[in-house]
């Protein structure tokens, strides 16, 4: 991977943005909207990462709906707006590691972004992740952290870590809370690559907060470490 970019890559890895895809955006106009702020916030390349939940919706299903909002939101959308990629935000379940996952990878990559099940860590949990690691070959990108606090000690959260080249996704909301950006600092193992996500859902309740999270980030010198591993993973993925 090239790390020398002449445009710095000022990445949005996790938004909710296709129209009527999911509880994101409700329309093509609000998603214009949310792309827009995130410009106005430095950020140049986003990743539409809606949800799939596997026995809600088949995946060719998933994925056709994916193709027709993304072609709804790119048609109204300038050559000036932000690199718009597809991928999403994968629920883990039990036998989700027996489908094909690789079409649900941000274009162009192998990397996939997964959502731990919000229960005690079940068995099976480690073996699909590993099975889609290892058997699948994909990256496993593990989405915001900060959630998985109330379910997860911090030794069953290293233990999913050791997955060859797994990346940590952080949520801008987290980075901004003062609590957990301090506990985050403790379960955050050291020489993972990290990226940064908005998880932007709305205008309002949920809305674009990288360029927020990232001057937050650069007040202190752990910060200022994520940032630059922020920076310097992006660079790498998708300069």
């Amino acid at each position: 991977m090239n790390m020398s970019t002449e445009k710095t890559v000022v990445l949005d890895f996790h938004t909710h943005c296709l129209p009527g895809m999911d509880d994101g955006a409700e329309d093509v106009d609000m998603a214009l909207r949310m792309l827009r702020t995130s410009q106005e916030q430095g950020v140049n390349t986003l990743i539409a990462t809606p949800h799939f939940y596997l026995g809600r919706e088949d995946m060719d299903e998933f994925l056709e709906r994916r193709a027709a909002c993304a072609v709804a939101l790119r048609e109204k959308m300038s050559p000036s707006d932000p690199r718009l990629l597809l991928g999403a935000e994968v629920l883990v379940r039990e036998g989700i590691s027996e489908l094909d996952l690789r079409p649900l990878c941000i274009e162009g990559t192998d990397l996939l972004l997964l959502e731990l099940p919000f229960m005690h860590s079940p068995a099976w949990l480690y073996d699909e992740i590993e099975n889609i690691s290892l058997g699948q070959r994909l990256t496993v990108v593990l989405a915001h952290l900060d959630r998985y606090v109330p379910w997860y000690t911090k030794s069953e959260m290293e233990h999913m870590a050791d997955m060859p080249g797994l990346i940590i996704q952080l949520n801008a909301e987290a980075v901004l809370s003062r609590r957990c950006f301090r506990f985050l600092r403790k379960w955050i193992p050291g020489g993972y690559p990290l990226v940064l996500g908005s998880d932007m859902h709305n205008e309002t309740t949920r809305p674009p907060l990288i360029k927020e999270a990232r001057r937050c980030m650069s007040r202190s010198r752990v910060g200022r470490a994520w940032l630059s591993n922020v920076d310097e993973t992006a660079a790498a993925l998708f300069g």
